[in-house]
């Protein structure tokens, strides 16, 4: 009985070290992220060189915005994550005529948890609560 004792206890202090060994010899290879940033998509009307050709045309959209992305600078009606809302839009502004391309964007995590509930005031009502609304996702997202 003693010896069996002895030989279990040296083959779980075997067992020990080598998982030991074998998990430090990862351990440096693995590397942890944070995600902070997603996607969603800007629905861009026009893309310009100069800021100043980008800001008179955002003049001809009541809610839109102009950001610098590179060296260009970007016109955005709108911004949507879900892909039910992104449509919506994409319908929304075709029936008015506006055409306007989906551009994938990376946004904060914190930006996706405002965008959220407006989404879900989009999707709950009908189509003349979106310039309301869109008007406060561009002005979180400016602020971001």
């Amino acid at each position: 009985m003693k010896k069996n004792l002895i030989a279990f206890g040296c083959s779980f202090l075997i067992g020990c070290g080598c998982a030991y060994v074998f998990l430090n010899s990862f351990i440096d290879k693995v590397t942890y992220t944070n995600i902070t940033q997603a996607n969603a998509y800007a629905f861009q009307v026009g893309v310009f060189q100069s800021v100043e050709k980008a800001s008179e045309e955002a003049k001809n959209f009541s809610n839109s915005i102009v950001v610098k992305d590179g060296d260009y600078y970007r016109i955005y009606l709108n911004i949507a994550k879900n892909e039910e809302v992104k449509q919506k839009l994409l319908d929304y502004y075709q029936s008015r005529g506006i055409q306007v391309y989906a551009k994938k964007i990376s946004v904060s995590n914190d930006f996706l948890k405002t965008l959220d509930n407006y989404e879900k005031l989009i999707v709950a009502t009908d189509d003349s609560i979106i310039q309301e609304v869109n008007k406060d996702i561009l002005k979180s997202y400016e602020a971001m």
